[in-house]
């Protein structure tokens, strides 16, 4: 078999797997205009784009968050709400909107504060 052929079906598979969602990142912009905490730790958040999600939990790792993370972006959040100030959630999907909510919602991968 002709070696360059065997190279560009292989150069045309990776590109194909790299542009696929499931490698995407999508940067949610907007306020928080609200937080709380459930009676079993989950953390949730209401956000003027993404809508009302789960972020974390204080208590036990959700989603591969762990709990000293949780009270990390919370405090990120509380500061947010506060101020207000414009939150940058970071999420491995495609869309901000349209997300599935509450505990449904994936995990994001950051969370950002941006002080106006």
């Amino acid at each position: 078999m002709n070696p360059n052929i065997c190279r560009i079906g292989f150069t045309a598979a990776l590109l194909a797997m790299l542009a696929s969602p499931s490698y995407a990142a999508v940067n949610c912009p907007g306020t928080v205009n609200n937080h709380y905490i459930d009676s079993t730790g989950n953390a949730f958040v209401t956000h003027s784009v993404v809508g009302t999600v789960q972020i974390c939990n204080v208590n036990i790792d959700w989603k591969a968050i762990t709990p000293t993370q949780c009270f990390a972006w919370l405090a990120l959040v509380k500061q947010g709400v506060s101020k207000p100030a414009s939150m940058v959630f970071n999420y491995s999907t495609t869309a901000c909107t349209g997300m599935p909510q509450l505990g449904a919602a994936p995990a994001p991968l950051y969370i950002q504060l941006n002080t106006l």
